[in-house]
């Protein structure tokens, strides 16, 4: 055997003359193999000026001097290239990359493509160094953790797993802001789960913690709240002690189409099988509990509430709103008001607005009317002389509404009046030219309604009012329904 088995250096052989030849050949190829670091593994052409003892990866498609070469290690040695074959598991640095790449039997391959394990590592850092305080360190913009799916071998779950060693040791996640600490979370000198913050990273503040056996959250100086928060019973309690405020909604926003919302999802049966709500159904409810003598809770003296107002479909949520309170004198809440889309909204159970936007005023009779005082008062009464009408109070008596408006007409021709549209007061003030006629319209009539019609206009003709009266210049006429028909009520010369 001329060579050895794994690098191929040549033996020196028996009597063999020279021995110095073959025996610098050996070093040679040992200084190009032993603790292989390249220039370059990009390379398919020499570079413009090699410097001896230079060596390269060379690259696909090699050419020159280096035309079939490629995958071999170039090696720059008394002016004149060196190539040597890789054998597997060759191990080298690549300078210009600055990473390490073995060859696989076929391409020169990353050392990190490769390895499968690293155990019982002391130190590991990514982007930065680590040290003892820190034997894991990583410096970088974004990172990222994923299952490994079924498809690779794993179930699909990624669960993060940290412990500590007793009870009153510390497991957290500290946010630093210029390594100064804000906030951490975790088991903070104790088993309950804490979120404390930190304007300086010195002081430290409880801001929430969860009991690890009942799973009570308590709260403090968050919400604006002050307050202890718990749940028990399946009621969520909020207490505060010596202060008026207990709860505080604020929100500060971009948009004036975003705001602080309190919501109430509700729902008939279960969690797993939710159904529609059904009519008078009882939706969310806020109630005030006055103390009674004896305890706060007990007793209720005010509700808002939301209840159905029809059986709910997906596309039908009718919905009633009522507030009850408890009158003077009087201990049981009773509605004194409420709101549908059907009935509209209601005071003490009598409709005041409908659903039309009409209000309705409250009736009475002549011998029910109540006291005139105060002013102002407002109401329909059903027997006024002549038909039911709306009456005001002037504080010391009930007067009709006042007749309305006035207009005044010029027009040379033909006029039509009607109940309503057109104002009580007329006058013309129009030259004719011929006989005209002034129509009274039996549309929106009553009985009771009238016109009064006073001519001032000029011209040798007649205007002709609801052919009831003839008006010459400075004449007037007034006529009134009887629920039949129009009739001259009055006339006379100004």
């Amino acid at each position: 055997m001329d060579t050895s088995d794994n690098l191929d250096l040549p033996y020196i052989m028996p009597s063999q003359a020279q021995k110095h030849v073959t025996h610098n050949e050996a070093i040679g190829m040992l200084d190009a193999l032993v603790q292989t670091g390249v220039a370059d593994r990009d390379l398919a052409a020499p570079p413009g000026a090699p410097v001896n003892g230079e060596r390269y990866i060379v690259a696909a498609g090699a050419s020159g001097d280096w035309s079939g070469q490629s995958g071999k290690i170039a090696h720059r040695l008394d002016g004149a290239w060196s190539f040597y074959a890789p054998r597997p598991g060759f191990f080298c640095h690549v300078a210009d990359e600055g990473i390490f790449v073995h060859w696989t039997g076929s391409a020169w391959a990353p050392l990190t493509t490769t390895l499968g394990t690293l155990q019982n590592l002391v130190l590991l850092g990514i982007g930065t160094a680590a040290d003892g305080s820190n034997p894991f360190s990583a410096k970088l913009n974004k990172a990222l953790w994923t299952a490994r799916t079924a498809a690779d071998g794993g179930d699909g779950d990624l669960r993060y797993t940290l412990n500590k060693e007793t009870a009153t040791d510390v497991l957290s996640l500290l946010l630093q802001s210029g390594f100064s600490g804000r906030a951490e979370l975790g088991l903070i000198g104790d088993d309950d789960l804490a979120l404390k913050v930190s304007a300086d990273g010195s002081v430290w503040t409880t801001a929430l913690k969860v009991d690890r056996t009942t799973g009570q959250f308590t709260v403090s100086n968050v919400f604006n709240l002050n307050a202890s928060l718990n749940m028990s019973g399946g009621a969520l309690a909020i207490t505060r002690d010596g202060a008026a405020s207990l709860m505080r909604l604020v929100s500060y926003r971009d948009t004036n189409a975003t705001h602080a919302t309190f919501a109430a999802d509700v729902a008939r049966g279960s969690l797993a099988a939710p159904t529609f709500m059904t009519n008078t159904g009882l939706m969310a409810e806020f109630i005030v509990r006055p103390w009674d003598g004896t305890q706060i809770g007990s007793v209720t003296s005010g509700r808002l509430a939301f209840r159905a107002c029809e059986n709910h479909t997906a596309s039908a949520r009718g919905t009633r709103w009522t507030i009850e309170l408890a009158p003077n004198g009087g201990a049981a809440t009773v509605e004194a008001g409420a709101l549908d889309h059907s009935s509209g909204l209601s005071l003490f159970s009598a409709t005041v607005i409908d659903a039309n936007r009409h209000f309705r005023l409250r009736s009475y009779t002549v011998g029910t009317l109540p006291s005139a005082s105060p002013a102002g008062q407002m109401v329909h009464c059903s027997d006024l002389g002549g038909g039911g009408g709306q009456v005001n109070s002037d504080g010391s008596a009930w007067r009709r509404v006042s007749r309305g408006g006035q207009q005044t007409v010029s027009s040379d021709a033909d006029i039509t009046l009607t109940v309503l549209t057109s104002a009580e007061e007329q006058r013309h003030t129009g030259t004719l030219t011929a006989n005209r006629t002034v129509t009274l319209s039996a549309a929106n009539v009553y009985a009771g309604a009238r016109f009064r019609l006073t001519r001032t206009g000029g011209g040798a003709f007649n205007l002709s009012f609801g052919a009831l009266k003839n008006l010459a210049t400075n004449n007037w006429a007034e006529a009134v329904h009887d629920g039949s028909a129009w009739y001259l009520a009055a006339y006379g010369t100004l």
